[in-house]
């Protein structure tokens, strides 16, 4: 697929919609491939129902969205939240993601930047990690869930246009029926807030901006 695919990397089925929805629909716009790739299910976020009953909803909520974004394929990792620091899970992640850069040979990689979110962390430095063993240089852009204060002042920033986009990324958002008070709701005003200060640095309505990680 090469240099018309752009893969993301999430923890969760709706990180890559709060954090870069709008700019998915720009890169299908644009004749661009998306490739999502899920690490876990997220059957952690509803504890009191049954972990079969949640995955089952939340993949379907997610291909759902994803496709309605125009992303071209969504793979599940199928990891648990609390398993995923585990070392044969760890590698065993590893060498799949590998696989799956080798496979559809990203022009660019977006994931995680370093968050307060164990699990966003966890899948940034398994990103870079697994980057770094292929011989082939692919540049790896960073987004932000829950912003904290931290270095990342210094790295090179990319900032997209989405003012044609932003309501559609909105309305995505919003179809995440399961998560509406867990991280929908909460995430809303910031999501906003982002993108139009994101906006005001390239003088348009509303921008994405990632951090140049590789």
């Amino acid at each position: 697929m090469g240099k018309k695919t752009i893969m993301i990397c999430a923890a969760h089925a709706d990180d890559e919609v709060i954090s870069m929805g709008s700019s998915i629909v720009k890169f299908t716009k644009e004749g661009k491939e998306v490739i999502v790739v899920i690490f876990s299910y997220g059957a952690e976020s509803l504890p009191w129902l049954k972990e079969k009953h949640v995955i089952e909803t939340r993949v379907k909520e997610a291909v759902k969205i994803d496709k309605f974004l125009g992303v071209k394929k969504t793979i599940f990792m199928g990891l648990s939240d609390v398993k995923m620091e585990e070392k044969m899970v760890r590698m065993r992640t590893e060498e799949r993601l590998k696989r799956l850069i080798e496979k559809y040979d990203p022009e660019k990689i977006f994931t995680h930047s370093i968050d307060p979110h164990f699990n966003h962390r966890i899948v940034h430095r398994t990103v870079l990690k697994v980057i770094d063993t292929i011989k082939k240089d692919i540049p790896v852009y960073t987004f932000d869930i829950w912003k904290m204060l931290d270095t990342k002042e210094q790295k090179p920033r990319m900032y997209i246009d989405v003012s044609k986009h932003f309501k559609k990324k909105i309305k995505a958002m919003l179809m995440f029926k399961s998560q509406m008070y867990f991280s929908i709701y909460p995430l809303l005003p910031s999501v906003y807030l982002n993108g139009i200060m994101n906006g005001r640095h390239i003088k348009v309505k509303y921008a994405e901006m990632f951090y140049k990680e590789r």
